[in-house]
């Protein structure tokens, strides 16, 4: 199985960073260090691999496709203060993500955003659908914002329930620290 063959990389990315697009600039910082990203995603059956920048998890034993990238973001200023703010707020989002599904045609449908505010981060999560020559495709994704550098982490699978889970499961296996 490959995630290239199956759903394209640069359209996953599309999509994951949407919610922050307006916030890319010439001066930017990108991705959360790795030493404040801690996972145990990683299990029976899943392999990781690095595609450059990303970190990709694929489900080897899976009937269907499942995999969880970790994809690190451009952002300018602190974006994270802007998210607690309300100045990037989930109502501008969710305008953002109505944008994105007129553009594609409705290839593309998102169920509303959702804000994530936590002591070490902020950001969106969201969780979408696309549809490709290959099938449906569902997307859950959720931005790791801390000041002005960010990484996604977004899962991807055939089935809407499965793509939610593998999020959820990602994020009870890791511990993310506030950045220096």
């Amino acid at each position: 199985m490959n995630l290239r063959n199956i759903f394209p990389l640069k359209m996953v990315r599309a999509v994951s960073v949407f919610v922050l697009l307006f916030a890319v600039s010439a001066c930017q910082t990108t991705g959360i260090d790795a030493t404040n990203l801690k996972t145990q995603f990683a299990s029976d059956g899943w392999s990781m691999h690095k595609k450059g920048k990303v970190q990709v998890y694929e489900c080897r034993s899976c009937k269907t496709p499942q995999f969880v990238l970790i994809d690190p973001i451009k952002v300018r200023g602190d974006v994270e203060e802007a998210i607690r703010a309300n100045v990037l707020s989930k109502e501008l989002m969710n305008a953002v993500a109505n944008v994105i599904k007129v553009a594609s045609k409705g290839a593309y449908q998102a169920s509303p955003v959702k804000k994530i505010a936590t002591p070490t981060y902020s950001g969106f999560e969201i969780v979408g659908r696309f549809k490709t020559g290959k099938g449906m495709f569902y997307v859950a994704s959720r931005s790791i914002i801390q000041q002005n550098r960010g990484s996604n982490v977004v899962s991807i699978a055939s089935n809407r329930g499965v793509a939610v889970r593998n999020l959820k499961r990602f994020f009870a296996t890791s511990k993310i620290t506030r950045g220096k």
